[in-house]
């Protein structure tokens, strides 16, 4: 456990915080986390309160380049989840890229936020893309695409009916599950 001082900056210049027993915490004080958009924590959770306007996914977790269908859902739910005792809560920013995800990114707790500027690709059409559980929660996406070849359509009613010649779509964009209220989505594509 780390505890940092009032108002310090968490400066990386290189290199990551490591916790061997995979349970490490750092605990800010109106902290300022300075780093490029690289690994910098394994296996540490963030608690306290942190002034950045955003967290990066790739401080959390390995990103892959899209083109080698790398499942990115996995650093992107570590990130969530690593960062889930910060309060006030700060957004977790997927930036200008593709990231493939094989497994729902799942939002737990009140007040969680997602980012994205670039394309979520969804790899598994059976699954919603994001899960929210919660209320007061923010997903802000630029573009979610079906990458099987299937027509994509944003939360297509499973009841409706086909056109013909199209082939249904057996997946949810975003899934708000039980009592989620005064939360907001924004998908521009």
């Amino acid at each position: 456990r780390l505890e940092l001082g009032p108002n310090c900056v968490l400066d990386f210049q290189g290199g990551y915080i490591a916790s061997p027993n995979k349970n490490g915490v750092i605990v800010g004080s109106n902290t300022h986390i300075a780093s490029s958009k690289y690994q910098i924590f394994h296996d540490i959770t963030l608690s306290g309160s942190f002034i950045n306007y955003t967290f990066p996914v790739e401080w959390f977790g390995k990103i892959g380049p899209s083109q080698h269908g790398i499942d990115d859902s996995i650093a992107i739910n570590t990130s969530l989840q690593c960062t889930k005792n910060v309060l006030p809560r700060v957004p977790i920013e997927l930036g200008s890229g593709s990231y493939n995800i094989r497994n729902s990114i799942v939002l737990t707790e009140l007040n969680q936020s997602i980012i994205c500027n670039g394309c979520i690709n969804l790899l598994n059409r059976y699954i919603p893309a994001i899960v929210m559980k919660q209320s007061k929660q923010i997903v802000d996406l630029n573009e979610i695409k079906c990458l099987d070849n299937f027509l994509w359509t944003n939360f297509k009613d499973e009841e409706e009916g086909e056109e013909e010649g199209e082939e249904k779509v057996n997946t949810t964009g975003i899934l708000m599950s039980g009592n989620v209220h005064n939360s907001i989505v924004n998908v521009n594509k």
